[in-house]
C-alpha cells in the first residue's frame, strides 16, 4: 500500500488516501501461546507489538540504521498517564433517543443477526497540527503512526467480531481545521461539529477520531459520547497521543471507540469479569488507563463491555456497520487472510486457519524465528531479504526466552 497526498486546500489541510499496492499489516500469535497476540507493520520498517505470558514487547526500527531493530519491554515506554473524561452522563448518552423502538419481530431477528454477524467500522483518523509538530513536522511519520494505531485497534476489536477498517487519514499540517484546546470537552464538541459539517459531506465513514498532540488539562487523555456509533452528530472522539509508542494512543482510541459503541466504564460496582488482572493491565474500558507502575496497557474487553455492546445492538445502534467496506479503498489494501471475502476470493479463512490454507501470506512468530512467505513478491512486501529476517529471528528468540530486554542484530 502506497498512499499519496492530495493537494492542500485553502486551509492547508493535507489529506491521505490509500492506493492498493500490496499489504503490509499483519495480525497473528506466538505459536504455542494461545493467549498471545502479534500485531506487525512492514510499511515503513518492521514495527509492532508482541504480547505473551502477560508481557508486552515493542518492536521498532532503529533510527539511522538500516536493517536493525530494537525490541524492548513496554514498561520502558515514556507515557503520560491519565483517565478517560467520559462519564455516564456524557452528552452522547442522549443517543438512547436517537434510535426508534423496533417492532418485536424485527428486534428478535435483529438481535440474532447482529450478534453473530461481523461488524465493520469504517474509520477516519485525523491528526491535529500539534500532533504534526510533535512528530517533527514529518507527514510520512504522522501518517504511518496513525495507520499503526488503527492496526492495533483492529486487533483489539476482533475478539468482539468487530473489524476496524481505516478508510481515511487526515493530517492538519498547516493549521487546525477546528478549535483544539487543552479543554477536552470543548475540543470534542468542536471536532464533532467539524466532522458533521465538513468531513462527512466529502468522505463517507462511520466514525472519526482525532489524535491530538495537545496535552489536555487535568488527567483526561480521551473523551467520547456514549452509544453514538453511526450518528452524524456524535460518532467520534478525541484522543491525546500520550506515549512514545503508537500503542498508547491505540489503547485510548479503542477505549473511546468503546464508548461510541455504548460501553461504559468497568467500575468496581459493576462486578465486571476481566481475564487480565489489574496489575497486568486489566481491561480496555477501565476508567483509568493505568498508573505509573501498571503495565502492560490493557488490550482485552471485559464481560461488562461485551454485555454493553450487546445491549446497544439490541437497541438498534450501529446499523451502518453491516455493509462490507470497499477494501480496495482502505489502508492496507486487499489481502488474503484479512477476514474479508474480496474480489477473486471464494472464501477467506482468516487468522486461525491461515497457515494451513494460505501459508504464503502468514507471518508467524515462533521460538525458531519468524517464518517467511515463500512468494518473492510477498517477501518484498515484508521489507526485504531473508538475511534481515534471520537476524530478527535471533532477536525474537532471545526475547521469548527472556534473556535480554534490548538487542541490536
Amino acid at each position: 500500500m502506497t498512499p499519496h497526498a492530495h493537494d492542500k486546500d485553502a486551509l492547508g489541510v493535507e489529506q491521505w488516501k490509500s492506493q492498493n499496492q500490496g499489504h503490509c499489516y499483519y495480525h497473528g500469535h506466538v505459536q504455542g501461546y494461545t493467549d498471545s497476540t502479534v500485531s506487525l507493520s512492514t510499511c515503513s520498517g518492521l514495527r509492532g507489538l508482541i504480547m505473551f505470558e502477560n508481557k508486552t514487547y515493542i518492536l521498532e526500527p532503529m533510527q539511522n540504521a538500516t536493517h536493525k531493530f530494537k525490541l524492548f519491554p513496554e514498561k520502558t515506554l515514556k507515557s503520560i498517564w491519565g483517565s478517560c473524561g467520559s462519564h455516564h452522563n456524557t452528552s452522547g448518552r442522549a443517543a438512547d433517543n436517537m434510535f426508534p423502538p423496533p417492532s418485536r419481530m424485527w428486534a428478535r431477528r435483529h438481535k440474532r443477526e447482529t450478534l453473530k454477524m461481523t461488524k465493520y467500522v469504517e474509520l477516519v483518523i485525523v491528526a491535529d497540527n500539534r500532533e504534526f509538530q510533535r512528530q517533527g513536522k514529518d507527514l510520512e511519520k504522522v501518517k504511518q503512526r496513525l495507520i499503526e494505531i488503527a492496526n492495533h485497534v483492529d486487533k483489539f476489536y476482533r475478539s468482539l467480531n468487530i473489524r476496524i477498517v481505516l478508510v481515511g487519514v487526515e493530517v492538519w499540517n498547516d493549521i487546525d481545521k477546528c478549535s483544539i484546546s487543552q479543554d477536552p470537552f470543548t475540543s470534542l464538541h468542536e471536532f464533532l461539529d467539524w466532522r458533521k459539517m465538513k468531513l462527512l459531506p466529502r468522505k463517507s465513514h462511520d466514525n472519526a477520531q482525532l489524535v491530538s498532540g495537545v496535552y489536555f488539562q487535568g488527567t483526561t487523555i480521551g473523551m467520547a459520547p456514549i452509544m453514538s456509533m453511526c450518528t452524524a452528530e456524535q460518532s467520534g472522539g478525541v484522543v491525546m497521543d500520550h506515549s512514545d509508542s503508537p500503542l498508547g494512543a491505540a489503547v485510548t482510541l479503542a477505549h473511546e471507540l468503546g464508548h461510541n459503541f455504548g460501553m461504559n466504564h468497568d467500575t468496581l460496582e459493576r462486578g465486571c469479569s476481566c481475564k487480565t488482572t489489574a496489575d497486568k493491565g486489566g481491561c480496555i474500558m477501565n476508567p483509568s488507563t493505568g498508573q505509573v507502575l501498571m503495565y502492560p496497557f490493557p488490550m482485552v474487553f471485559s464481560s461488562c463491555s461485551r454485555k454493553d455492546l450487546e445491549t446497544s445492538l439490541e437497541k438498534g445502534m450501529g446499523m451502518c456497520l453491516f455493509n462490507l467496506p470497499e477494501v480496495k479503498q482502505s489502508f492496507g489494501g486487499q489481502k488474503c487472510g484479512n477476514g474479508y471475502v474480496e474480489e477473486g476470493e471464494e472464501c477467506d479463512c482468516g487468522e486461525p486457519e491461515l497457515k494451513e490454507f494460505h501459508g504464503k501470506s502468514l507471518v508467524s512468530v515462533t521460538k525458531e524465528g519468524l517464518e517467511l512467505p515463500e512468494d518473492e513478491e510477498e517477501k518484498k512486501n515484508m521489507e526485504g531479504s531473508k538475511t534481515k529476517f534471520e537476524n530478527l529471528c535471533k532477536l525474537l528468540e532471545e526475547i521469548l526466552d527472556k534473556k535480554v530486554e534490548k538487542v541490536n542484530p
